[in-house]
């Protein structure tokens, strides 16, 4: 198994993990992630192949470093993975970030995302508190 095989499964699993132990997000489970991911995932794969491609490849990839699997347009298998790894972790963090500094941007969107919602219950859900009495609505 080549080094870039490897260091792409491990972060895969450890990104994975990171989010069903530690940072438990939910973004697994929402549909904005997988239209995100997609969108991603096409433009990946346009861009991957074309500076990939093996008629005339801009970037070269050392045959011991990886699989030798080569699909869409000729991008080495791993190359998904890594982007995987890395835009979901992107995305997990900016989750956390957006919860931790209370601008709400992860609660408020599934809420938003649901339809059920008004202003106050999205201010419950960002733990906005009212600036009258100082407590939270």
């Amino acid at each position: 198994m080549g080094t870039y095989t490897l260091l792409t499964l491990i972060g895969v699993v450890l990104v994975i993990a990171y989010e069903l132990v530690v940072a438990r997000t939910g973004i697994f489970r929402t549909g904005s992630y997988w239209i995100a991911m997609g969108i991603i995932g096409f433009f990946q794969i346009l861009v991957d192949g074309w500076l990939t491609k093996l008629s005339s490849p801009i970037v070269n990839y050392d045959p011991d470093s990886f699989s030798g699997i080569r699909v869409f347009f000729d991008s080495p298998l791993e190359d998904f993975g890594f982007g995987f790894a890395m835009v979901t972790l992107t995305m997990v963090i900016w989750d956390q970030l957006g919860a931790r500094f209370g601008d709400g941007s992860t609660v408020s969107a599934s809420v938003v995302d649901a339809g059920e919602t008004d202003d106050h219950e999205l201010d419950a859900a960002r733990g906005a508190t009212d600036p009258s009495s100082g407590q939270s609505t």
